[in-house]
């Protein structure tokens, strides 16, 4: 029967919908989150928007190579040294800053990537409405059919009762027209 594939069908469908919800809201929460994330994030990179670390590299290996290839004297080579310390802190400070900006970018990155997984589920789940709305008119012209057929049936049957009656049996008002006649 078309009618109970029709049922089994919808069924299918509505199963694959609360899949798909199910997987919206898992991803509107990881949307969510990422967000907040995001916004944690942007006052320290926005604070500390000017702070560079490429310039600290290359003065911690401009002086590297120098202690490293040409001979000073110790008092110099310590003051190096201690120069090398520095560089490294401010470089050690710029990183945490060079990392929060790449997490951030990583974060936006994700947040792109999410919608455009939200925007696929909402297009699949219109498609699944679509597709569930036509099953659902498909059933209930059917059903409107049916009834149709019903209601033409007794019609058709009282007729046929009623003619066969006439056939077969006499009714009482008949039988006392005869017998009154007689």
């Amino acid at each position: 029967m078309e009618g109970s594939e029709d049922k089994q069908r919808i069924q299918e469908v509505e199963n694959e919908k609360n899949k798909l919800i199910e997987e919206a809201k898992k991803i509107n929460k990881r949307l969510h989150y990422k967000s907040l994330e995001l916004k944690a994030l942007q006052p320290f990179i926005v604070e500390n928007k000017n702070i560079r670390a490429g310039p600290y590299r290359k003065e911690l290996r401009m002086l590297e190579f120098k202690v490293s290839t040409q001979a000073y004297t110790p008092k110099i080579e310590r003051e190096l040294l201690k120069k090398i310390k520095e560089v490294k802190k401010h470089l050690d400070e710029t990183m945490r800053v060079e990392q929060a900006r790449k997490k951030a970018m990583l974060v936006e990155k994700d947040i792109f990537e999410i919608n455009k997984k939200k925007e696929e589920i909402d297009k699949k789940l219109s498609e699944i409405r679509e597709e569930m709305n036509l099953l659902r008119e498909k059933i209930k012209k059917r059903r409107e059919e049916r009834q149709q057929q019903h209601q033409q049936k007794p019609k058709i049957k009282n007729e046929y009762t009623s003619h066969k009656k006439s056939d077969k049996y006499l009714s009482l008002e008949e039988i006392v027209e005869i017998h009154g006649k007689e």
